[in-house]
């Protein structure tokens, strides 16, 4: 038990401000991001795998100071290293042992326009996790840039990729409509850029741009001993000119920042959205997405208890989304060797009502809602069940799974300290950092009728969809109001208007709707009105994603 406090050489002298300025702002950006409990952006935290490292040394080739270079990888680091012609098939070896699990590879590149190779000078490359070892070294600055001197050399290359890992619902077929669809989406947007898939050998790969251009981009399957591992989503490319400085200058925390934005901007661009192979990637936007009053969510684990105990859980989640943002969190504990966390959380009774938009006075609701704490004792017995201690909503299993079982809230109290009454709560962590895929803003944390609280909580559930297309069942979502009047039913439709159109302007949702009415038509519109409800067999909603807007923040 302990207290938590929330942590979170020559060049021009205009690229040189340009890089001091950068800082500073970016200084700024993160301490802005710790207050508001957002992640700093690091290779690790994200899941990210450095997978190819590429250096250029331009000019004639230069052997003896190649060795020189090899000589220290091999001594200080444990690396083998070749060297070779690549217009030569022969490899030479400069340094080799067998205890050595690295390996870099020297290649040298003549001027020879007659075989189109106009480039002279010599590549340094480190591979797999040659590239991830190398680059730790230098992020951990064990690097001697007397020897490695990188102001000899240009940082050609770098590859970033990501591991989606299988899930039971996966198939090929699936996996080849998801790249189908992603080379369509792809073509569409830009006919000059390419896009293709095929099975090869090691399973199906979809390909996005050229190798060998500034950027490429690579999907493919990861199998062991024949096993579906799972998908790798690789991105290739030439650092930019701010990747580079940032990179020589040693300004390794800046250069993750920047080189996770470029990762995430082009994976958003090359694969498409509307697929479960996509849900990676909009995990991570709508965890980092700051919409307007994100005071609260909904998570796919709620919809079976959320209709079943629809005001208790209602209530649960009203409490969540207040200690989110406004709760003080005092200590954390941690049980089962450190793997599960706990948030001891406290705010005053009068400042939640408040904040629910209740009457302090009134002495009725404030009993109202010291009984609503007390009745989260019925909720000891709903426990957060996750696999490798993840709140993805796509559990993962596989034979190397571990399942861990969390009581979301194991202890609360309300205690009276003279006039003041004071709400303490013990959050699992997993729980407590969740605010995603749904976040609404102050209209849904109170109703004013039983017609309202119950199309909220419908409009909480379809909002709730992981995907980006929301549908609507209406059918099922006027079952509750079947034996109301037509007037209340109008006005019932009338609040689910009004709900979206909260979230419109919330932008979480786009304005436009697809409609199939009834008679299996289709329709198009940028608004609803009740009689479109009437006639309407479902109705989907596009939540608004836009990632050019969300990498500005951050």
């Amino acid at each position: 038990m302990y207290n938590d406090s929330y942590t979170r050489l020559n060049r021009s002298s205009v690229m040189y401000n340009t890089i001091l300025k950068y800082k500073e702002n970016k200084n700024r950006n993160i301490t802005i991001m710790n207050q508001g409990k957002m992640e700093q952006l690091n290779l690790q935290s994200q899941k990210l795998t450095i997978d190819y490292l590429s250096f250029n040394i331009p000019g004639f080739l230069q052997k003896d100071y190649l060795r020189k270079v090899a000589l220290y990888l091999f001594e200080s680091f444990g690396f083998n290293a070749t060297f070779k012609r690549e217009q030569l098939d022969q490899k030479e070896t400069f340094f080799s042992s067998d205890k050595n699990s690295h390996e870099v590879n020297f290649v040298h590149y003549d001027y020879n326009p007659k075989v189109k190779s106009f480039w002279e000078g010599t590549k340094v490359n480190f591979t797999g996790d040659n590239a991830k070892y190398f680059y730790n070294q230098i992020k951990n600055n064990q690097l001697d840039r007397n020897i490695f001197d990188l102001t000899k050399f240009t940082f050609a290359r770098i590859d970033v990729n990501s591991l989606r890992e299988s899930k039971i619902t996966d198939t090929n077929q699936s996996i080849e409509d998801f790249m189908e669809l992603s080379r369509r989406r792809v073509i569409t947007k830009n006919k000059r850029r390419k896009a293709s898939w095929e099975y090869e050998e090691t399973g199906l790969v979809l390909r996005v741009g050229k190798r060998g251009n500034s950027r490429y981009y690579r999907v493919y399957q990861i199998d062991t001993d024949h096993n579906f591992k799972g998908l790798k989503f690789e991105f290739e490319f030439k650092p930019s000119r701010l990747l580079k400085e940032l990179f020589m200058d040693n300004s390794i925390q800046h250069f993750e920042h920047e080189l996770i934005k470029e990762y995430y901007s082009y994976s958003f661009r090359s694969v498409t959205l509307n697929s479960p192979y996509s849900d990676w990637l909009l995990y991570w936007y709508r965890k980092f997405s700051q919409k307007p009053n994100p005071n609260g969510f909904i998570t796919t684990y709620f919809k079976q208890e959320l209709t079943a105990n629809k005001e208790l859980i209602f209530n649960y989640l009203r409490t969540l989304s207040y200690i989110h943002k406004h709760g003080k969190k005092q200590q954390k504990f941690q049980i089962n060797d450190q793997q599960q966390t706990f948030y001891e959380v406290t705010f005053r009774l009068i400042d939640f009502i408040r904040y629910v938009k209740g009457n302090e006075k009134n002495h009725r609701q404030r009993n109202r809602m010291v009984e609503i704490f007390k009745q989260f004792q019925d909720l000891h017995q709903f426990q957060l069940k996750t696999f490798q201690t993840t709140l993805d909503d796509n559990l993962i299993l596989n034979d190397n799974s571990q399942f861990t079982s969390v009581v979301l809230i194991p202890y609360f109290s309300v205690q009276k300290k003279g006039n003041i009454w004071n709400v303490t709560l013990l959050v699992a962590r997993q729980f407590y950092d969740y605010n995603f895929p749904f976040q609404f803003n102050h209209y849904f944390l109170h109703w004013k009728n039983i017609q309202h609280f119950e199309v909220q909580t419908q409009v909480i559930l379809i909002l709730g969809q992981t995907t980006i297309k929301k549908k609507l069942d209406v059918k099922q979502f006027m079952k509750p109001f079947e034996k109301v009047s037509n007037v209340k039913k109008t006005t019932v439709k009338r609040i689910l208007i009004e709900s979206i159109d909260q979230e419109i302007q919330n932008k979480f949702l786009q304005p436009k709707f697809r409609i199939v009415q009834k008679d299996n038509s289709i329709k198009y519109l940028d608004q609803i009105k009740p009689i479109n409800i009437t006639k309407a067999k479902f109705i989907y909603f596009y939540e608004n994603i836009n990632i050019r807007d969300l990498l500005k923040q951050i």
